[in-house]
């Protein structure tokens, strides 16, 4: 007789974190600036939320400038709130919402000048 009396679980296939759902938006970074600038994560979970701070890393600095966090509840994904640097705060309900506030925050001209100013440090350092 087996001693294992849980049941099988399934993890449905399609389920996306907002966290990676925010690394796959971040991918390019490395390539766009040749590798003076890459985007990492950092996560931690306290009172039943999960928290992930994202920074731009310059490797050649050896420095990482905390730029984004995006907080959600640990069981259901959202709403996710998203805080940026010199940004206002904003809530994604949704995928779409989150996809739509990711994409305006990347290219917004303080994240741009951010970028540049690592960028320019990392190849004159």
């Amino acid at each position: 007789m087996s001693t294992n009396l849980w049941p099988d679980f399934k993890l449905a296939p399609d389920t996306k974190s907002p966290k990676s759902i925010v690394e796959g938006l971040s991918e390019g970074l490395d390539e766009k600036t040749n590798g003076l600038v890459r985007f990492e994560s950092n996560r931690s979970i306290k009172n039943q939320k999960v928290q992930v701070t994202f920074s731009f890393y310059a490797p050649r600095l050896g420095y990482g400038f905390p730029f984004l966090k995006i907080t959600f509840p640990i069981d259901k994904f959202y709403p996710v709130t998203i805080d940026a640097e010199q940004m206002e705060t904003t809530v994604a309900q949704d995928e779409n919402e989150l996809v739509h506030a990711i994409a305006n925050l990347y290219k917004a001209p303080s994240t741009i000048a951010i970028v540049e100013r690592l960028m320019s440090l990392a190849n004159n350092l």
